[in-house]
C-alpha cells in the first residue's frame, strides 16, 4: 500500500553504496545515451567555403585540371572537429573569366549529424602573364616593330594563345596605336 517501503539488503551487512552506485550509474549511462540520441538526430548542413584559385592565362585559354589542397574541418566518430589537409582535382573551365566562381558541390564545411556537406565556392584570379596583359575578355601585348615598318608598312608575326599570326601594321603607323586581332583574346 501507501505506507510500504522496500530496503535493499546484501543480507551479510555489506555497504548500501554498492546499490547507489549501481541505480546512479544506469542513470547517467540512460542521460549519455540520451544526449548521443540527440546529438545523433541533431541534424545540420555544412557551411559553405570560400578560396581564391590563381590560374594561369594558359589554363585559362585551354582549359586544364588543378589539384589544390585545402584544410577542411571534419567530424570524427565521437563527434569531436579535427582539421586535415584534403587535396581535389579541380576542373578549369576553358575560357574561365577573372572574378568568375567555380561551385563544388558538397566541398565545403561537414555536415553534423550526418546532413551534407555545404560547397566550396572557388574565385578565380589570373596570374601575371610574361607577355600579356588582360583588358576585361581582351588581351593586350606590345608588339615591337622597327621605324621603317610603322612608316611603310608590313606584315609582322604577333604571338596570340593559339600560336602566332600574321598581322599587318597599316602604313603611318604610330608607336602607342592599337591594332586589333579578332577572335584571339
Amino acid at each position: 500500500g501507501d505506507g510500504d517501503y522496500y530496503y535493499y539488503s546484501s543480507g551479510d551487512g555489506a555497504d548500501h553504496s554498492s546499490f547507489f552506485e549501481e541505480l546512479f550509474g544506469r542513470a547517467r549511462a540512460q542521460q549519455g545515451a540520451r544526449a548521443q540520441q540527440q546529438r545523433q538526430s541533431f541534424r545540420m548542413r555544412g557551411e559553405d567555403s570560400h578560396a581564391r584559385v590563381t590560374i594561369s592565362l594558359r589554363d585559362v585559354f585551354t582549359g586544364a585540371t588543378r589539384n589544390l589542397t585545402l584544410r577542411v574541418p571534419e567530424e570524427t566518430a565521437d563527434g569531436q572537429m579535427v582539421m586535415r589537409e584534403k587535396t581535389l582535382a579541380v576542373k578549369i573551365p576553358q575560357g574561365v573569366g577573372e572574378g568568375q566562381v567555380i561551385r563544388l558541390k558538397g566541398q565545403g564545411g561537414p555536415g553534423l549529424g550526418g546532413a551534407e556537406a555545404g560547397d566550396l565556392y572557388l574565385e578565380v584570379a589570373y596570374a601575371q602573364d610574361p607577355v600579356y596583359r588582360v583588358m576585361g575578355r581582351d588581351l593586350a601585348i606590345d608588339l615591337p616593330v622597327t621605324p621603317w615598318e610603322a612608316a611603310l608598312g608590313a606584315t609582322v608575326r604577333a604571338p596570340t594563345p593559339s600560336g602566332a599570326v600574321m598581322l599587318k601594321v597599316p602604313p603611318g603607323s604610330t608607336q602607342g596605336r592599337q591594332l586589333r586581332v579578332k577572335g584571339k583574346g
